[in-house]
Protein backbone atom coordinates (compact mmCIF):
# COMPACT_ATOMS: atom_id res chain seq x y z
CA UNK A 1 0.00 0.00 0.00
CA UNK A 2 1.17 3.53 -0.71
CA UNK A 3 1.09 6.33 1.81
CA UNK A 4 -0.76 9.62 1.37
CA UNK A 5 2.56 11.41 0.77
CA UNK A 6 3.59 8.85 -1.86
CA UNK A 7 0.26 9.18 -3.71
CA UNK A 8 0.35 12.96 -3.64
CA UNK A 9 3.88 13.47 -4.86
CA UNK A 10 4.22 10.41 -7.07
CA UNK A 11 7.29 9.02 -5.35
CA UNK A 12 8.25 5.60 -4.07
CA UNK A 13 9.48 4.85 -0.57
CA UNK A 14 12.89 3.18 -0.47
CA UNK A 15 12.96 0.31 2.03
CA UNK A 16 16.52 -0.50 3.09
CA UNK A 17 18.12 -2.30 6.01
CA UNK A 18 19.04 -0.08 8.93
CA UNK A 19 22.65 -0.88 9.77
CA UNK A 20 25.27 1.92 9.72
CA UNK A 21 27.44 2.20 6.61
CA UNK A 22 30.59 3.27 8.35
CA UNK A 23 31.86 3.36 11.95
CA UNK A 24 31.41 6.43 14.14
CA UNK A 25 34.16 9.03 14.02
CA UNK A 26 36.99 8.31 16.43
CA UNK A 27 36.68 4.52 16.43
CA UNK A 28 39.89 4.15 14.45
CA UNK A 29 38.21 2.05 11.77
CA UNK A 30 37.56 4.78 9.20
CA UNK A 31 39.67 4.65 6.01
CA UNK A 32 42.47 7.18 6.43
CA UNK A 33 42.68 7.92 2.72
CA UNK A 34 39.96 10.47 1.82
CA UNK A 35 39.40 9.06 -1.69
CA UNK A 36 38.81 5.57 -0.23
CA UNK A 37 36.43 7.04 2.35
CA UNK A 38 34.52 8.85 -0.40
CA UNK A 39 34.18 5.64 -2.45
CA UNK A 40 32.95 3.77 0.63
CA UNK A 41 30.32 6.39 1.37
CA UNK A 42 29.01 6.70 -2.18
CA UNK A 43 28.85 2.91 -2.58
CA UNK A 44 26.89 2.21 0.62
CA UNK A 45 23.17 1.55 0.44
CA UNK A 46 21.75 1.03 3.98
CA UNK A 47 19.28 3.51 5.40
CA UNK A 48 21.77 5.19 7.74
CA UNK A 49 23.79 6.34 4.74
CA UNK A 50 21.11 6.75 2.07
CA UNK A 51 22.23 9.35 -0.40
CA UNK A 52 19.77 12.21 -0.36
CA UNK A 53 19.44 14.46 -3.37
CA UNK A 54 17.09 16.79 -5.13
CA UNK A 55 17.05 18.12 -8.70
CA UNK A 56 20.54 17.27 -9.85
CA UNK A 57 22.48 15.38 -7.22
CA UNK A 58 23.32 13.62 -4.01
CA UNK A 59 24.56 14.54 -0.56
CA UNK A 60 27.35 12.28 0.65
CA UNK A 61 30.27 13.71 2.59
CA UNK A 62 31.19 17.25 3.57
CA UNK A 63 33.32 18.90 0.93
CA UNK A 64 37.08 18.91 1.45
CA UNK A 65 37.50 21.36 -1.41
CA UNK A 66 37.72 25.07 -0.57
CA UNK A 67 34.22 26.44 -0.97
CA UNK A 68 34.30 30.18 -1.63
CA UNK A 69 30.60 30.83 -2.19
CA UNK A 70 27.44 28.78 -1.76
CA UNK A 71 24.09 30.43 -2.40
CA UNK A 72 20.67 28.97 -3.20
CA UNK A 73 17.63 31.26 -3.45
CA UNK A 74 14.05 30.09 -3.91
CA UNK A 75 11.80 32.52 -5.75
CA UNK A 76 8.29 31.49 -6.77
CA UNK A 77 8.75 28.14 -8.54
CA UNK A 78 12.44 28.37 -9.36
CA UNK A 79 15.81 28.09 -7.65
CA UNK A 80 18.79 30.36 -8.34
CA UNK A 81 22.15 28.76 -7.51
CA UNK A 82 25.69 30.15 -7.26
CA UNK A 83 28.47 27.83 -6.07
CA UNK A 84 32.19 28.60 -6.28
CA UNK A 85 34.99 26.28 -5.20
CA UNK A 86 38.74 25.82 -5.58
CA UNK A 87 39.86 22.24 -6.22
CA UNK A 88 43.32 20.91 -5.45
CA UNK A 89 43.49 19.25 -8.85
CA UNK A 90 45.00 20.12 -12.25
CA UNK A 91 42.90 22.35 -14.49
CA UNK A 92 43.21 20.14 -17.60
CA UNK A 93 42.04 17.03 -15.75
CA UNK A 94 39.06 18.86 -14.23
CA UNK A 95 38.11 20.30 -17.62
CA UNK A 96 38.16 16.82 -19.19
CA UNK A 97 35.89 15.41 -16.48
CA UNK A 98 33.24 18.13 -16.61
CA UNK A 99 33.04 18.00 -20.42
CA UNK A 100 32.82 14.20 -20.58
CA UNK A 101 29.04 14.37 -20.80
CA UNK A 102 28.54 10.65 -21.30
CA UNK A 103 30.21 9.79 -18.00
CA UNK A 104 28.49 12.13 -15.56
CA UNK A 105 27.44 9.07 -13.56
CA UNK A 106 31.06 8.95 -12.32
CA UNK A 107 30.61 12.33 -10.67
CA UNK A 108 27.34 11.76 -8.79
CA UNK A 109 25.73 8.62 -7.40
CA UNK A 110 22.32 10.12 -8.20
CA UNK A 111 23.04 10.04 -11.93
CA UNK A 112 21.96 6.49 -12.75
CA UNK A 113 22.74 6.81 -16.45
CA UNK A 114 24.24 9.42 -18.76
CA UNK A 115 24.79 9.28 -22.50
CA UNK A 116 25.34 11.51 -25.49
CA UNK A 117 22.41 10.71 -27.76
CA UNK A 118 23.29 13.10 -30.61
CA UNK A 119 26.06 15.37 -31.88
CA UNK A 120 24.75 18.57 -33.40
CA UNK A 121 26.58 20.33 -36.24
CA UNK A 122 27.05 23.59 -34.31
CA UNK A 123 29.09 21.81 -31.64
CA UNK A 124 26.33 21.03 -29.15
CA UNK A 125 25.94 17.59 -27.61
CA UNK A 126 22.48 16.31 -26.74
CA UNK A 127 22.81 14.52 -23.42
CA UNK A 128 20.26 12.31 -21.67
CA UNK A 129 20.52 11.85 -17.92
CA UNK A 130 18.51 9.45 -15.79
CA UNK A 131 18.47 10.67 -12.19
CA UNK A 132 17.40 8.92 -9.00
CA UNK A 133 17.13 11.69 -6.40
CA UNK A 134 15.74 11.16 -2.93
CA UNK A 135 14.16 13.57 -0.46
CA UNK A 136 14.62 11.83 2.85
CA UNK A 137 13.52 8.27 1.96
CA UNK A 138 11.16 9.29 -0.82
CA UNK A 139 12.77 8.65 -4.19
CA UNK A 140 11.74 9.07 -7.79
CA UNK A 141 13.13 8.68 -11.28
CA UNK A 142 13.75 11.85 -13.27
CA UNK A 143 14.76 12.40 -16.88
CA UNK A 144 16.83 15.38 -17.92
CA UNK A 145 17.77 16.00 -21.57
CA UNK A 146 20.16 18.87 -22.24
CA UNK A 147 21.94 20.57 -25.08
CA UNK A 148 25.47 20.94 -23.74
CA UNK A 149 28.30 22.94 -25.27
CA UNK A 150 31.36 25.09 -24.60
CA UNK A 151 30.61 28.76 -25.21
CA UNK A 152 32.98 31.10 -27.10
CA UNK A 153 34.04 32.48 -23.69
CA UNK A 154 35.00 28.96 -22.58
CA UNK A 155 32.07 28.36 -20.21
CA UNK A 156 30.36 24.96 -20.19
CA UNK A 157 26.63 25.47 -20.72
CA UNK A 158 23.78 22.99 -20.20
CA UNK A 159 20.33 24.00 -21.46
CA UNK A 160 17.57 21.56 -20.52
CA UNK A 161 14.90 20.71 -23.11
CA UNK A 162 11.57 20.76 -21.21
CA UNK A 163 9.78 18.70 -23.86
CA UNK A 164 11.88 15.66 -22.95
CA UNK A 165 12.59 16.40 -19.28
CA UNK A 166 11.08 16.56 -15.80
CA UNK A 167 12.05 20.24 -15.61
CA UNK A 168 10.09 23.19 -16.91
CA UNK A 169 13.39 25.03 -17.19
CA UNK A 170 17.01 24.44 -16.26
CA UNK A 171 19.96 26.45 -17.44
CA UNK A 172 23.39 25.77 -15.96
CA UNK A 173 26.75 27.43 -16.61
CA UNK A 174 30.14 26.22 -15.41
CA UNK A 175 33.25 28.42 -15.53
CA UNK A 176 36.49 26.47 -15.02
CA UNK A 177 39.72 28.45 -14.66
CA UNK A 178 43.27 27.49 -13.63
CA UNK A 179 44.75 28.64 -10.33
CA UNK A 180 48.30 28.44 -8.95
CA UNK A 181 49.84 27.85 -12.36
CA UNK A 182 47.31 25.18 -13.30
CA UNK A 183 47.87 22.94 -10.27
CA UNK A 184 44.55 24.07 -8.79
CA UNK A 185 41.20 24.82 -10.43
CA UNK A 186 38.52 27.37 -9.65
CA UNK A 187 35.01 26.24 -10.58
CA UNK A 188 32.05 28.62 -10.65
CA UNK A 189 28.62 27.02 -11.09
CA UNK A 190 25.53 29.16 -11.80
CA UNK A 191 22.08 27.78 -12.45
CA UNK A 192 18.40 28.54 -12.72
CA UNK A 193 16.33 25.42 -11.99
CA UNK A 194 12.55 25.07 -12.35
CA UNK A 195 11.34 21.55 -11.51
CA UNK A 196 8.24 20.13 -13.18
CA UNK A 197 7.28 17.95 -10.21
CA UNK A 198 5.69 18.63 -6.86
CA UNK A 199 7.62 19.38 -3.67
CA UNK A 200 6.30 18.95 -0.13
CA UNK A 201 4.78 22.26 0.97
CA UNK A 202 6.55 24.59 3.43
CA UNK A 203 9.53 22.35 4.22
CA UNK A 204 10.14 21.25 0.61
CA UNK A 205 11.99 24.34 -0.69
CA UNK A 206 14.14 24.50 2.46
CA UNK A 207 15.18 20.87 2.03
CA UNK A 208 15.87 21.42 -1.66
CA UNK A 209 18.15 24.38 -0.94
CA UNK A 210 20.11 22.40 1.62
CA UNK A 211 20.45 19.34 -0.58
CA UNK A 212 21.55 21.32 -3.65
CA UNK A 213 24.45 22.68 -1.61
CA UNK A 214 25.29 19.22 -0.27
CA UNK A 215 25.19 17.78 -3.78
CA UNK A 216 27.48 20.42 -5.22
CA UNK A 217 29.96 19.94 -2.36
CA UNK A 218 29.93 16.17 -2.83
CA UNK A 219 30.36 16.47 -6.59
CA UNK A 220 33.26 18.90 -6.08
CA UNK A 221 34.97 16.33 -3.85
CA UNK A 222 34.42 13.58 -6.40
CA UNK A 223 35.73 15.68 -9.30
CA UNK A 224 38.77 16.63 -7.26
CA UNK A 225 39.51 13.00 -6.31
CA UNK A 226 39.12 11.73 -9.89
CA UNK A 227 41.13 14.59 -11.42
CA UNK A 228 44.04 13.94 -9.06
CA UNK A 229 44.12 10.30 -10.15
CA UNK A 230 44.31 11.15 -13.88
Amino acid sequence: MTSRIERRFGVARRALPGRPCHPPAGTGREPRDRSKRLVALTACKPVACVTVAVLSGAAVAASAAEVLRSEVHHRAAHFEVVFEVVLSAPHEAVQRLVTDYGNFSELSSTVVHSEVVARIADGRSRVKLILRPCLWLLCRRLVKVTDSYVSPAGDIVHVTLPKYSDFREARERLTVTPEAGGTQTRVLYRARLVPDFGLPPIVGPWLVRRQIVNELSATADQVEALARER
